[in-house]
């Protein structure tokens, strides 16, 4: 496990200070969560890029979703996970610790109207019911929703006509831009109704384009040959980093570079604070059931999806219960008032001129984004964009 900067832990101390847990054992229940869910983020983009124009996709639901299952495997199908996450059994008090310290924290501020963070669900369909020993768990590291149906057979009443077990982690935001008299600096806000976007050094259209003006952590990125920018939010829980290749036809070498880059590392150590103004498409992107079952086969998980093999008795004693699949649904919309990845919302601009000369980034070529818990750096969403004008 990497260690943890003083500046991040007392972060993650004031974020997290409503939990039990002591202070070592949130920080490296945080830090085992952080980094294995970020790790899956340039695998997904391998895995799911190729093909697609445009594609967001959710790192954190999915790492829930698989730990949840690692809850219900048992014997070799539990050694299989453990291997593909390159986890030991010993970890596990700290992987669960670290959920629960992120779904509190979500749980918490999901009554304002900004919030960002991530919804758990369980659904089992069978005549046997989930072990209260998982449903426990469920409940107080995931902070799941249980339902559970029975079902039972059309002749006889009693055995099993079919038996089913959903997991689903539905992660997002619902926030506008920060109030623009809260930046450190400030523009006349112009909405350029048909602004270039280069697709390919060949192929461009004109797509509308958001603009933001303020203090913000940006600069280029030597080690990716991209610039990048994070914008903050009015959730303030979480941020949007921008990565920006150095031309339209370096998003691959982009997307092959990122696994050699920590998200932690380049925002807090190689983005410096500076006066920026930037203007990004405005687009919506839906990746809808998005089949991740070949990639976590592709990691090793393979005996959960077989009836024969598979053992997930740890969750329940019924017969012959397997993974039929993993699927992901994921949402992204960036709008001139606001950003969401569930919804759509609106707000009121007050524009004011800017006080001084700011560094200008235009996001007028494909580009990665990733929305950022700010204090940690875990990402909640992240994407690929190369047709903003794309209609899902």
């Amino acid at each position: 496990m990497l260690p943890v900067s003083p500046s991040r832990a007392l972060a993650v101390c004031c974020l997290l200070s409503v939990v039990s847990p002591s202070h070592g054992d949130i920080l490296s229940g945080v830090q085992l969560v952080t980094e294995l869910s970020n790790s899956l983020v340039p695998k997904l983009f391998q895995a799911l890029a190729p093909g697609r124009e445009n594609l967001v996709f959710s790192p954190f639901g999915l790492t829930t979703n698989v730990a949840m299952l690692l809850e219900a495997a048992n014997g070799n199908t539990a050694k299989e996970i453990l291997k593909a996450l390159n986890m030991s059994p010993e970890s596990l008090p700290d992987l669960r610790t670290g959920f629960k310290v992120y779904c509190d924290t979500f749980e918490a501020a999901a009554e304002n109207p900004e919030a960002a963070g991530s919804f758990n669900t369980a659904l089992m369909v069978s005549s046997q019911s989930l072990l209260p020993s998982y449903k426990a768990i469920l409940s107080k590291f995931y902070r799941a929703n249980i339902t559970e149906t029975p079902r039972f057979d059309n002749f006889t009443g009693v055995h099993p006509a079919a038996v089913s077990l959903e997991l689903r982690s539905d992660s997002g935001v619902m926030s506008h831009w920060k109030d623009y008299d809260q930046l450190a600096a400030f523009s006349f806000l112009s909405h350029e109704t048909a602004a270039p976007f280069h697709r390919t050094s060949t192929d461009t259209i004109p797509v509308p384009m958001v603009p933001q003006v303020g203090e913000f952590r940006a600069g280029r990125v030597h080690q990716l040959n991209a610039h990048a920018v994070e914008l903050p939010l009015q959730v303030g829980t979480v941020t949007l980093l921008l990565l920006v290749p150095d031309s339209a036809d370096n998003l691959d070498e982009l997307l092959v570079k990122l696994p050699a880059v920590s998200l932690q590392q380049l925002v807090q150590e190689w983005l410096p604070y500076s006066e920026t103004s930037v203007s990004l498409p405005q687009l919506t992107i839906i990746s809808s059931a998005i089949n991740v079952t070949p990639f976590l086969r592709q990691l090793g998980i393979r005996s959960i999806f077989n009836a024969t093999s598979g053992d997930l008795s740890a969750a329940t004693v019924a017969p012959a219960v397997h993974v039929k699949s993993v699927t992901q649904d994921a949402f992204f919309s960036v709008s001139f008032t606001s950003v969401n990845s569930v919804g759509s919302a609106s707000t009121n601009l007050v524009p004011k001129r800017l006080k001084r000369a700011a560094t200008n980034l235009v996001v007028d070529r494909p580009f990665l984004f990733f929305v950022l818990h700010r204090d940690t750096q875990l990402v909640l969403l992240a994407g690929k964009v190369q047709n903003p004008t794309q209609v899902p």
